[in-house]
């Protein structure tokens, strides 16, 4: 049996990647755990590149997706918390990269239109 997502764990997901401190609880932990899930993701990746197991291509598929991430507003509210108990490899590297991002360069939530189509009904169905 396919453990499938429930639609309202979607929801939480683009409510939390728009804004984390203001979320509720249940949002914020939607976001806790996917967000923590990529950034170990990367943290592994970052180490087996170093070691010959990744391509530059696919690092930079990672990177990038943590990255995009971390750059939503909810991301990066994220972030504030989160670099404090993870690795100190993968927080030194995210706080190095993060700054070298334009900041017109589209976040997780431009990946497709979905993201920011999915934002507007929930925003529409809450005035």
């Amino acid at each position: 049996m396919v453990n499938q997502v429930g639609s309202d764990e979607y929801d939480n997901f683009v409510l939390g990647l728009h804004d984390y401190n203001s979320a509720s609880p249940l949002t914020q932990m939607v976001i806790d755990k996917h967000l923590s899930e990529f950034v170990f993701v990367c943290e592994s990746a970052l180490n087996m590149r170093k070691h010959g197991y990744f391509s530059e291509g696919t690092w930079a598929g990672i990177d990038g997706g943590t990255l995009a991430l971390l750059r939503t507003p909810g991301g990066a509210q994220w972030w504030n918390y989160a670099q404090h108990w993870v690795g100190s490899e993968i927080s030194g590297h995210l706080n190095a990269r993060l700054p070298e991002v334009p900041t017109d360069t589209p976040n997780f939530l431009d990946f497709t239109p979905a993201y920011r189509g999915r934002f507007v009904e929930l925003s529409n169905r809450q005035n």
